[in-house]
């Protein structure tokens, strides 16, 4: 499992660098592939990862036979137990599943090759890179999906957030939010229990940070490795 350390400077410019940033990523466990966009110096999926074996849960908190598990098999959400939700708007995943059951910032997780999940200092300059933290949210949001205003959804970075919900896990486990809201897990952990994801919303380009309790289960988008950018 590859882990490391990364550090950005920050422009405002969205373009195809010269190895391939901006064109498709191919994964090739599931042969899927996936647009990607480069923004600033990172190179970002531009869809939501869809990977896994898809698992039905139901309401009943304690039915945790129905919850990912660490066996050697990758495991995921779709909203709604719908696998056509994947195939449409990527998979749900909880926190532990996503980073393979390490705790080190940056690492792989289940993303591809030469990808790693983001740590909240990537997500921090990504978002300085889109207008910060008051504007981000707008730049990056795409303008279907959401419900009415979508307000400030311009996807002027390719970015192409979609307002496709989560999985909650409080007094009952459900899918909620759907064109509300969209939740993006990031690989830094908060205590022992919650990791830290970034949130945006229908009625505002105001991207928030949130922890959030590892067992709800997220959408991941996938960074490039930076030795492979620029």
């Amino acid at each position: 499992m590859v882990c490391m350390s990364v550090c950005h400077s920050q422009t405002n410019q969205n373009r195809t660098d010269n190895k391939g940033c901006g064109t498709f990523l191919y994964d090739k466990r599931n042969g899927k592939n996936y647009k990607t966009v480069l923004i600033g110096k990172q190179c970002w999926m531009a869809e939501n990862l869809n990977i896994g074996k898809m698992l039905n849960t139901n309401e009943n908190i304690k039915d945790t036979a129905n919850f990912s598990k660490d066996n050697g098999i990758l495991e995921k959400f779709c909203f709604d137990n719908d696998s056509l939700n994947c195939n449409k708007y990527g998979a749900l995943f909880q926190w532990d599943e996503m980073m393979q059951y390490t705790r080190s910032e940056s690492c792989q997780g289940i993303c591809p090759d030469g990808w790693h999940i983001p740590a909240a200092k990537e997500w921090h300059d990504l978002i300085a890179s889109s207008g910060g933290y008051l504007e981000a949210g707008g730049h990056l949001k795409g303008k279907t999906e959401w419900n009415d205003p979508n307000t400030g959804a311009d996807n002027s970075t390719g970015f192409t957030a979609l307002g496709t919900g989560r999985m909650v896990v409080a007094r009952k486990v459900q899918f909620t939010e759907k064109n509300y809201f969209t939740n993006f897990w990031s690989s830094t952990p908060y205590e022992n229990d919650y990791g830290w994801a970034y949130i945006l919303y229908y009625n505002t380009p105001y991207i928030d940070r949130y922890n959030i309790y590892k067992k709800y289960a997220l959408h991941v988008r996938c960074l490039k490795n930076e030795n492979n950018i620029l």
